[in-house]
């Protein structure tokens, strides 16, 4: 089981500010990984950016 510290955005009804909230997750694999990824735009992002950085911010483990 992988231990992630992930940014999860929270947007608010009927307002267009955001919230970001760290939130320790528990991963059992690296496809829960992929869907987690592909459900949060802004840590997608991130990650085509730089996925060096993005990786060591969301894991605190060795990269996958």
């Amino acid at each position: 089981m992988y231990t992630l510290d992930c940014l999860k955005y929270v947007s608010k009804v009927n307002r267009k500010e955001t919230e970001k909230e760290v939130k320790l997750m528990k991963i059992d694999s690296v496809r829960e990984l992929v869907t987690m990824i592909k459900k949060d735009k802004s840590l997608e992002d991130e990650i085509k950016k730089d996925p060096a950085k993005a990786i060591t911010k969301i894991t605190e483990e060795s990269p996958l």
